[in-house]
C-alpha cells in the first residue's frame, strides 16, 4: 500500500511521459492512477510574476482531461492518509471527498478559483487553502481577516488558509529579502496573519 495516492488524467501525445510520472511516483511511495486521454495533450502552465509578486498563471488545458467521478474507485481513497483535491474537476473531486469523508481520511482543498459547485465541495473539506480572493469571493467580504473565519465557520473546515506573493514575508522561523509567501489562516475561532 501506497502512502499516497495520486489521481490523475494526462494527454498522450508522447507515449513515454504517463508511464514516467507513474514510475516516478511509485519510486517516492506514491500509489499512481493515472488515466490516459488520447490524442491531446496533457495540461501546461506558466506562472508569471511581476516586481510587486503578483503571479499570472496561464494554462491550455484540453476538456478530454477531466477526471469522471465514475472513474474513481472507492478503495483508492479510503486507504490513503489524506486527501488533496484542486476543485477543478469539481464533481469527481466532490466524491472523492465524500469517499475520504466516509472513512475519517482528511480532505485538503487547494482553491485558485470558483469552479461550478465548489459550495458542495467545500462543505467536506477539513483544511481549505485559497488563493487570497476566494474567501471574500464567497462571503461577499473584501476583508480577509473577516471573510476567512466566516468561510471556516460556514462550510465547516478545521482550518481555512489563503496565501498571497509579497515581498519580504515571512513565516515563523523562515524570515527571506526575497519573495516569500505570506500565509493568512483561521483555525478553531482563532486567526492569524503572518
Amino acid at each position: 500500500m501506497g502512502i499516497a495516492h495520486a489521481l490523475h488524467r494526462q494527454g498522450r501525445r508522447r507515449q513515454r511521459w504517463p508511464s514516467c510520472t507513474a514510475r516516478n511516483l511509485h519510486c517516492l511511495g506514491v500509489e499512481a492512477h493515472i488515466f490516459i486521454a488520447p490524442g491531446c495533450s496533457s495540461q501546461q502552465a506558466f506562472i508569471l510574476v511581476d516586481d510587486s509578486g503578483e503571479r499570472t498563471v496561464l494554462w491550455k488545458r484540453d476538456e478530454r482531461l477531466t477526471l469522471r467521478p465514475e472513474e474513481l474507485q472507492q478503495e483508492w481513497i479510503v486507504n490513503s492518509r489524506a486527501l488533496h483535491v484542486d476543485g477543478h474537476d469539481t464533481i469527481a473531486a466532490t466524491k472523492a471527498v465524500l469517499f475520504a469523508r466516509s472513512h475519517a481520511v482528511p480532505t485538503i482543498a487547494d482553491l485558485d478559483e470558483l469552479y461550478p459547485d465548489v459550495e458542495a465541495l467545500l462543505k467536506n473539506i477539513d483544511y481549505l487553502i485559497a488563493s487570497r480572493d476566494i474567501p471574500g469571493r464567497l462571503m461577499g467580504e473584501p476583508d480577509l481577516r473577516k471573510s476567512l473565519p466566516a468561510v471556516r465557520e460556514r462550510f465547516g473546515c478545521r482550518l481555512t488558509a489563503a496565501h498571497h506573493w509579497a515581498k519580504k514575508g515571512y513565516w515563523p522561523g523562515m524570515e527571506s529579502n526575497s519573495t516569500t509567501l505570506r500565509r493568512f489562516a483561521s483555525a478553531r475561532g482563532h486567526h492569524w496573519r503572518r
